[in-house]
């Protein structure tokens, strides 16, 4: 947090799974604060991810 707050012109976009962990910080004003999800549904007509079965073998291939 330190070096967000010495560069105040400056944006940065922190990212989490757990949204609640924020609560044990004191952001600075020029951080943007967002969550990360993720599912093991399918759901083309919200996301462009790939489908899990397509996941789960990639997972499995880097793992290899």
């Amino acid at each position: 947090m330190d070096s967000i707050r010495m560069r105040p012109h400056t944006y940065s976009l922190l990212l989490t799974k757990n949204p609640k962990r924020y609560l044990s910080f004191n952001l600075p004003v020029n951080a943007v604060a967002g969550a990360t999800i993720e599912s093991n549904r399918d759901c083309p007509s919200l996301s462009k991810t790939p489908p899990q079965l397509d996941k789960d073998q990639l997972h499995g291939e880097a793992n290899a």
